[in-house]
């Protein structure tokens, strides 16, 4: 079996979770006796200001990577733009990515490359393609620079395959080039059956054991994994309000994501917070759980999976979750706690006493409780036990053969 991930998204954005989850799964494709490549490009969900610091990123992993610089003349004049292509061997995958220096200029220039830089992209993308002969193309995201790799791929006789992690896509046409599409959970499946009549095969994301998993846990903190406000930010502030006044001594653990601590602080009353804490982001999610007693997932979004919740139960740690999206699904519904429909990730008004008094009441109960925490832990571990990366793993290889052989009985 030969796979080949081709996407302007870079799969190693440790900022996006189908980025992770993509990259699991090539992975573990490669650990069960696949081939695996990857062409990506500049578009990061996390912050990734520089080529220098994409660079740093895959160091930080343990990644060495060889970069050759090269120049694109524009079509509309003489101007040059300036472009570094980085190979890396990413646990077995073999990793390209094509960076332009003209996609880090601002926030927004990662959508706004010339025509010159999405043709070298195209090019390149274009070449591994024709090497590679994969079996299966694999890709996400529907940037524009990268919307003719599954037409290319079909050409060379793969099977197109979409994998999609996320609720943003209003058109089916979008799908037309791809034999299938996976989505991570039934309540994305229904979402998108109901909203375009899109017909998705559900495959759970893999979730990494080795850097998952801890053997032991201080359990000192109450943990929010991702400052934003798609994950409840601002609700999650009201609740450490309400824990100050009542409970100060119970600390707040928050993991810097797309946001950065600096960004937290911005916020009214939240640089007045004594019981907050903040921690780097970090490759290795074991590091949190080892030191997380209580995860809160207050999420706004219709969550695809919830990945921290399912991390966390697996750690025996106790979740409590807003039940969006389908984090009904992945946890026993027991622990959903209520956040009215007003709050959105588009309203940043601090809740109100009454709003997150559900949250704060669990939090007590659980911090105060060390039996009740345990049993409660237990009991979400063995609820997610479906998601265990052998499991899951399997699955997959399974899932990839049988569109590789649907496609050949054509």
């Amino acid at each position: 079996m030969k796979v080949l991930f081709g996407s302007y998204h870079n799969i190693s954005d440790l900022g996006s979770g189908a980025a992770i989850s993509a990259r699991s799964l090539l992975r573990e494709l490669v650990q069960r006796g696949a081939e695996a490549a990857t062409v990506s490009g500049a578009f990061f969900d996390g912050d990734v200001p520089s080529c220098a610091d994409f660079l740093q990123s895959l160091r930080r992993q343990g990644i060495r990577s060889d970069v050759k610089k090269g120049t694109i003349k524009r079509n509309e004049g003489q101007k040059l733009d300036s472009f570094q292509v980085v190979h890396y061997n990413d646990d077995g995958v073999d990793s390209t990515a094509f960076l332009p220096e003209e996609a880090f200029a601002s926030p927004q220039s990662a959508y706004d490359i010339s025509l010159a830089s999405s043709k070298a992209f195209h090019r390149l993308l274009y070449d591994k393609i024709a090497e590679f002969s994969s079996d299966v193309f694999l890709s996400y995201g529907a940037y524009r620079t990268a919307l003719n790799g599954p037409r290319i791929a079909r050409r060379f006789g793969a099977t197109t395959v979409f994998y999609l992690c996320n609720h943003s896509y209003r058109r089916k046409e979008l799908f037309n080039e791809y034999d299938a599409c996976v989505v991570p959970s039934e309540h994305t499946r229904k979402h998108y059956r109901d909203l375009i009549g899109l017909d998705a095969l559900v495959l759970p994301p893999i979730i990494d054991e080795a850097r998952t998993l801890t053997d032991s846990n201080t359990r000192e903190f109450v943990t929010l994994i991702n400052l934003s406000r798609e994950k409840g930010l601002f609700f999650f502030l009201g609740i450490a309000r309400e824990l100050e006044k009542r409970r100060p001594e119970i600390p707040l653990l928050v993991v810097e994501s797309r946001t950065s601590a600096l960004e937290l602080l911005k916020i009214p009353g939240a640089s007045a917070l004594s019981n907050l804490h903040v921690m780097k982001t970090t490759t290795r999610p074991s590091e949190i759980y080892a030191r997380t007693r209580i995860t809160l997932v207050p999420s706004l979004c219709e969550e695809t999976f919830g990945r921290v919740a399912v991390e966390s139960a697996l750690n025996g740690i106790p979740v409590l979750t807003s039940g969006r999206g389908a984090l009904s699904e992945v946890l026993p519904s027991e622990f959903c706690l209520p956040i009215p429909k007003r709050f959105t990730p588009f309203v940043n008004a601090p809740p109100t006493p009454d709003e997150v008094a559900p949250w704060v009441d669990a939090i007590i109960r659980l911090w105060d409780d060390d039996a009740l925490a345990l049993r409660v832990g237990e009991k979400l571990k063995e609820a997610t036990q479906k998601y265990r990366q052998e499991r899951v793993a399997q699955l997959s290889f399974e899932t990839f053969a049988q569109f590789i052989k649907a496609r050949r009985a054509l």
